[in-house]
């Protein structure tokens, strides 16, 4: 089981509702960048742990099947090839992720930022122009909508 990729599920939407929208506004732009931030560092846990255990299996079926049972036998790269996985394919998930994860995650947050933002509906309308700070949520909800979205979608989130 890989647990930063529930983490990663549980802690955002946690970090984003523990905040009520009457508190400090630095408090409520803290709330937003510490979820963002340990969205990425969750996705990328997540994605590491994942291709260390691909990489666990692959050696350890290696290893087992490393002997050589006869004079007869085909050749042992061929034999490893039949019987084990392939290796796995680490740079391009890693550089992808380490790189441009970031948007995935703010993709995320944006979306708990929006459900929070309807859920204070009515307090952020009756406070009108003395609710501050609204800007940087809406930045975050504009940017989720419109460049997280679609790297979820034609790129798909990692394989857990």
């Amino acid at each position: 089981m890989n647990f930063w990729f529930w983490l990663f599920i549980i802690i955002i939407p946690a970090i984003v509702f523990s905040v009520k929208p009457e508190a400090n506004l630095w408090l409520r732009i803290g709330r937003l960048v510490l979820a963002g931030g340990l969205a990425y560092l969750f996705l990328n846990l997540s994605l590491h742990l994942k291709l260390d255990r691909m990489w666990e299996a692959y050696n350890s079926c290696r290893f087992e099947h490393s002997g050589n049972d006869g004079p007869y036998e085909m050749s042992l790269a061929l034999k490893m090839d039949k019987i084990c996985p392939p290796a796995p394919n680490t740079g391009a998930p890693l550089a992808f992720y380490l790189v441009l994860g970031w948007i995935p995650a703010a993709g995320y947050s944006g979306l708990w930022e929006l459900l929070w933002r309807l859920r204070h509906h009515d307090f952020i309308r009756t406070s009108g122009k003395s609710f501050r700070g609204k800007w940087i949520s809406n930045a975050l909800i504009i940017f989720s909508v419109i460049a997280a979205y679609p790297t979820w979608i034609f790129l798909g989130p990692p394989a857990y």
